[in-house]
Protein backbone atom coordinates (compact mmCIF):
# COMPACT_ATOMS: atom_id res chain seq x y z
CA UNK A 1 0.00 0.00 0.00
CA UNK A 2 2.97 2.07 0.67
CA UNK A 3 4.19 2.15 -2.70
CA UNK A 4 0.13 3.13 -3.82
CA UNK A 5 0.41 6.17 -1.56
CA UNK A 6 3.81 7.28 -3.08
CA UNK A 7 2.37 7.25 -6.50
CA UNK A 8 -0.60 8.74 -5.47
CA UNK A 9 1.10 11.49 -3.81
CA UNK A 10 3.50 12.10 -7.10
CA UNK A 11 0.62 12.23 -9.06
CA UNK A 12 -1.36 14.54 -6.54
CA UNK A 13 2.11 16.88 -6.57
CA UNK A 14 1.99 17.27 -10.14
CA UNK A 15 -1.79 17.81 -10.68
CA UNK A 16 -1.76 20.62 -7.43
CA UNK A 17 1.19 22.62 -9.33
CA UNK A 18 -0.80 22.35 -12.56
CA UNK A 19 -3.97 24.23 -10.69
CA UNK A 20 -1.67 26.68 -8.95
CA UNK A 21 0.04 27.63 -12.25
CA UNK A 22 -3.76 27.81 -13.87
CA UNK A 23 -5.93 29.28 -10.84
CA UNK A 24 -3.29 31.85 -9.64
CA UNK A 25 -4.31 34.65 -7.63
CA UNK A 26 -7.70 34.47 -8.84
CA UNK A 27 -8.11 31.03 -7.13
CA UNK A 28 -5.91 32.31 -3.83
CA UNK A 29 -8.34 35.07 -3.14
CA UNK A 30 -11.34 33.35 -3.87
CA UNK A 31 -10.28 30.58 -1.24
CA UNK A 32 -9.00 33.46 1.03
CA UNK A 33 -12.70 34.89 1.05
CA UNK A 34 -14.11 31.50 1.88
CA UNK A 35 -12.06 30.66 4.18
CA UNK A 36 -13.05 34.25 6.12
CA UNK A 37 -16.32 33.27 5.55
CA UNK A 38 -16.29 30.58 7.55
CA UNK A 39 -13.74 31.46 10.51
CA UNK A 40 -16.93 34.45 11.00
CA UNK A 41 -18.82 32.15 12.07
CA UNK A 42 -16.36 31.10 14.55
CA UNK A 43 -15.50 32.88 18.13
CA UNK A 44 -13.16 35.55 17.44
CA UNK A 45 -11.55 34.99 20.61
CA UNK A 46 -10.05 31.07 19.00
CA UNK A 47 -6.69 31.10 17.55
CA UNK A 48 -6.72 30.05 13.73
CA UNK A 49 -3.40 27.87 13.00
CA UNK A 50 -2.24 28.00 9.70
CA UNK A 51 0.75 26.88 7.79
CA UNK A 52 3.47 28.69 6.33
CA UNK A 53 2.86 27.32 2.56
CA UNK A 54 5.93 25.70 0.58
CA UNK A 55 6.11 25.53 -2.99
CA UNK A 56 2.65 25.06 -4.54
CA UNK A 57 0.35 24.33 -1.71
CA UNK A 58 -2.12 26.76 -1.23
CA UNK A 59 -1.40 30.52 -0.03
CA UNK A 60 -2.24 31.11 3.44
CA UNK A 61 -0.09 34.75 4.35
CA UNK A 62 -2.92 37.12 2.49
CA UNK A 63 -5.88 35.18 4.42
CA UNK A 64 -2.94 35.55 7.64
CA UNK A 65 -2.61 39.17 7.26
CA UNK A 66 -6.50 39.88 6.82
CA UNK A 67 -6.99 37.74 10.27
CA UNK A 68 -4.69 39.73 12.12
CA UNK A 69 -6.52 42.81 10.62
CA UNK A 70 -9.48 41.75 12.29
CA UNK A 71 -7.98 40.92 15.27
CA UNK A 72 -8.02 37.36 15.17
CA UNK A 73 -4.41 35.77 16.54
CA UNK A 74 -2.87 33.44 14.35
CA UNK A 75 0.02 30.58 14.59
CA UNK A 76 1.63 28.21 12.68
CA UNK A 77 3.25 24.48 13.18
CA UNK A 78 6.06 23.62 14.58
CA UNK A 79 7.98 19.96 14.14
CA UNK A 80 9.66 19.05 17.82
CA UNK A 81 9.47 15.07 17.09
CA UNK A 82 9.41 12.71 14.30
CA UNK A 83 6.65 10.79 16.06
CA UNK A 84 4.82 13.47 17.44
CA UNK A 85 1.97 16.02 16.96
CA UNK A 86 2.57 19.68 16.20
CA UNK A 87 3.15 21.86 18.57
CA UNK A 88 1.99 25.56 17.42
CA UNK A 89 3.46 28.89 18.21
CA UNK A 90 1.95 32.35 17.96
CA UNK A 91 3.11 34.38 15.04
CA UNK A 92 1.85 37.60 12.77
CA UNK A 93 2.65 38.73 9.69
CA UNK A 94 6.33 39.92 9.81
CA UNK A 95 7.44 38.37 12.50
CA UNK A 96 10.78 36.25 11.91
CA UNK A 97 10.57 32.68 10.82
CA UNK A 98 13.21 30.13 11.83
CA UNK A 99 13.84 26.94 9.04
CA UNK A 100 11.57 23.73 10.39
CA UNK A 101 11.82 20.30 9.35
CA UNK A 102 11.30 18.97 5.87
CA UNK A 103 11.50 22.60 4.64
CA UNK A 104 8.85 24.48 6.75
CA UNK A 105 9.34 27.68 8.28
CA UNK A 106 8.21 28.59 11.92
CA UNK A 107 8.44 30.91 14.31
CA UNK A 108 11.23 31.13 16.82
CA UNK A 109 11.29 28.59 19.68
CA UNK A 110 10.83 31.87 21.90
CA UNK A 111 7.26 32.31 20.36
CA UNK A 112 4.86 31.54 22.65
CA UNK A 113 2.94 27.62 22.52
CA UNK A 114 -0.67 27.30 21.91
CA UNK A 115 -3.79 25.35 20.80
CA UNK A 116 -5.64 26.49 18.35
CA UNK A 117 -9.54 25.93 17.66
CA UNK A 118 -9.07 25.78 14.20
CA UNK A 119 -6.20 24.56 11.84
CA UNK A 120 -6.32 25.39 8.13
CA UNK A 121 -4.09 22.15 6.63
CA UNK A 122 -1.85 21.63 3.74
CA UNK A 123 -2.42 19.03 1.35
CA UNK A 124 -1.98 16.95 -2.10
CA UNK A 125 -5.42 15.52 -2.42
CA UNK A 126 -8.35 15.33 -0.61
CA UNK A 127 -11.90 12.66 -1.30
CA UNK A 128 -15.22 13.29 -1.14
CA UNK A 129 -15.48 12.65 2.32
CA UNK A 130 -12.89 15.05 3.22
CA UNK A 131 -9.86 12.68 3.94
CA UNK A 132 -6.42 14.46 2.70
CA UNK A 133 -3.68 13.18 1.36
CA UNK A 134 -0.43 14.96 3.17
CA UNK A 135 3.21 13.97 2.87
CA UNK A 136 3.11 10.92 4.48
CA UNK A 137 4.46 11.87 7.97
CA UNK A 138 1.40 11.72 10.22
CA UNK A 139 1.86 15.26 11.69
CA UNK A 140 -1.67 16.83 11.13
CA UNK A 141 -3.21 13.22 11.70
CA UNK A 142 -1.24 12.90 15.35
CA UNK A 143 -2.28 16.66 16.01
CA UNK A 144 -5.97 16.25 15.23
CA UNK A 145 -5.97 13.07 17.64
CA UNK A 146 -4.37 14.72 20.70
CA UNK A 147 -6.50 17.65 20.02
CA UNK A 148 -10.04 15.85 19.67
CA UNK A 149 -11.70 19.60 19.84
CA UNK A 150 -9.43 21.09 17.71
CA UNK A 151 -11.66 21.65 14.34
CA UNK A 152 -9.23 21.26 11.10
CA UNK A 153 -10.06 22.29 7.49
CA UNK A 154 -7.87 21.59 4.39
CA UNK A 155 -7.17 24.26 2.25
CA UNK A 156 -6.41 23.24 -1.54
CA UNK A 157 -7.60 23.97 -5.01
CA UNK A 158 -11.14 22.22 -6.06
CA UNK A 159 -9.37 20.18 -8.70
CA UNK A 160 -7.38 18.56 -6.07
CA UNK A 161 -10.08 16.58 -5.22
CA UNK A 162 -9.40 12.26 -6.49
CA UNK A 163 -12.14 9.53 -5.97
CA UNK A 164 -9.25 6.81 -5.44
CA UNK A 165 -8.05 7.92 -1.96
CA UNK A 166 -6.47 5.35 0.37
CA UNK A 167 -7.90 5.83 3.76
CA UNK A 168 -5.83 4.09 6.76
CA UNK A 169 -6.93 3.47 10.31
CA UNK A 170 -4.98 6.24 11.65
CA UNK A 171 -6.09 8.68 8.90
CA UNK A 172 -8.49 11.64 10.38
CA UNK A 173 -10.92 13.68 8.17
CA UNK A 174 -11.14 16.93 8.19
CA UNK A 175 -14.59 18.73 9.20
CA UNK A 176 -14.22 20.37 5.49
CA UNK A 177 -12.23 21.43 2.71
CA UNK A 178 -11.86 25.19 1.66
CA UNK A 179 -11.87 25.76 -1.85
CA UNK A 180 -11.94 28.39 -4.50
CA UNK A 181 -15.44 27.43 -5.36
CA UNK A 182 -16.07 27.21 -1.35
CA UNK A 183 -16.38 25.02 1.75
CA UNK A 184 -16.78 20.78 0.96
CA UNK A 185 -18.31 19.10 3.68
CA UNK A 186 -17.76 15.15 3.97
CA UNK A 187 -20.68 13.05 2.25
CA UNK A 188 -21.00 11.16 4.82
Amino acid sequence: MTSKKSQLRAHAKHIRSGLKEMGGLDAIEQATFHAKQLLKGIDSAVTVGLYHPIGDEMETRYLAQSLQTMGRQTALPCVKDKHAALIFRLWESGDPLVKGAYGTREPEPEAPEIVPGVVLCPLLAYDKNCYRLGYGGGFYDRTLMKYPVMKAFGLAYGGQIVDNLIVEDHDVPMHGIITESGLILPQK
